[in-house]
């Protein structure tokens, strides 16, 4: 459940997220007395603790922007949040928008991404969140003081290796400000450095559980791969089309990726990496292509997807 939008929206006032215990094979809904709109959600790798941002919920008919993070240890059955409102709280006072939320296998430690509310992204530099013992302690980590703007993110199993991806355009709307790509820390948050820079933006980066195979796609979704923790980068293999690649999902190991295209549907890489294979239409839900993959994620062994 590491990836960003995989919340359920039924409408703008009752939105859930859906759960399951079953390996999916059935799914049960969060109550719907929680009224959020839930937009990023991640897990520990036993799935005992998971984390989830809420963006917004309903009060009195109208929605109302309330940036909240919370988490369960028991299925959903109790929700505990972290934050107050717009006024109130660390992430209420900054009223920002949270695109991505990761956490560490023990679920012990949080890193949040933001680019500000809606219509003040252009003022924003980038920076994340970080919550220690639970998100009890949380601070601010900025990347740069130039403008830019965080999406995607990384992280290790211990936390050691986190990877942010940033926009330097605000969608191509100025000139890059030279802090699009990716920031790379190895200490567990503490200091970032910029150890791929793009021309425009990166939307979104991937890791496996030891932090040391990276994948990521920037603007125009050229996707790249390193297998040295960031140091170098590839265009990956013999993929077709693998400049449309939105989003990506790695194994623990790194063995096994899956990636999913921008257009729709999926390919995959057995082999770290190196060579790639379209998966096929397997999956039975109509015109697949027709679809933008926008999420995709997998267990530790890569066999569930």
């Amino acid at each position: 459940i590491n990836n960003w939008n995989c919340s359920i929206s039924s409408s703008r006032r009752n939105r859930w997220i859906l759960y399951s215990t079953n390996y999916g094979l059935t799914y049960s809904e969060t109550p719907q007395a929680t009224y959020r709109g839930w937009h990023s959600i991640c897990g520990s790798t036993a799935g005992d603790v998971i984390w989830m941002f809420s963006n917004d919920y309903v009060s009195g008919g109208s929605e109302v922007i309330y940036n909240t993070i919370a988490y369960t240890i028991d299925h959903f059955a109790n929700i505990t949040y972290q934050t107050g409102g717009n006024t109130t709280g660390f992430f209420g006072g900054h009223n920002n928008y949270i695109p991505n939320i990761r956490c560490t296998g023990d679920g012990k430690t949080i890193v949040a991404t933001e680019h500000g509310p809606s219509g003040w992204a252009y003022l924003r530099i980038p920076q994340i969140f970080i919550g220690r013992n639970y998100g009890t302690q949380w601070s601010v980590v900025i990347l740069s003081y130039e403008y830019g703007i965080t999406y995607g993110l990384a992280m290790s199993a211990d936390g050691k290796y986190i990877y942010v991806a940033v926009d330097g355009t605000s969608w191509d709307a100025r000139p890059n400000t030279g802090t699009g790509g990716v920031w790379r820390s190895m200490d567990y948050g503490a200091t970032f450095t910029q150890i791929f820079n793009s021309a425009t933006k990166v939307y979104h980066v991937e890791c496996d559980a030891t932090g040391q195979i990276v994948m990521m796609s920037d603007s125009p979704s050229w996707a790249r791969i390193s297998w040295n923790y960031g140091d170098n980068w590839h265009f990956p293999g013999n993929a077709a089309g693998i400049d449309s690649i939105w989003t990506t999902a790695i194994s623990a190991s790194g063995a096994i990726i899956w990636a999913g295209y921008y257009y729709g549907g999926f390919i995959w890489s057995l082999d770290y990496g190196k060579t790639w294979s379209p998966y096929g239409s397997v999956v039975p839900i109509g015109n697949w292509s027709a679809f933008g993959t926008s999420c995709i994620a997998c267990n530790n062994d890569g066999s569930i997807v």
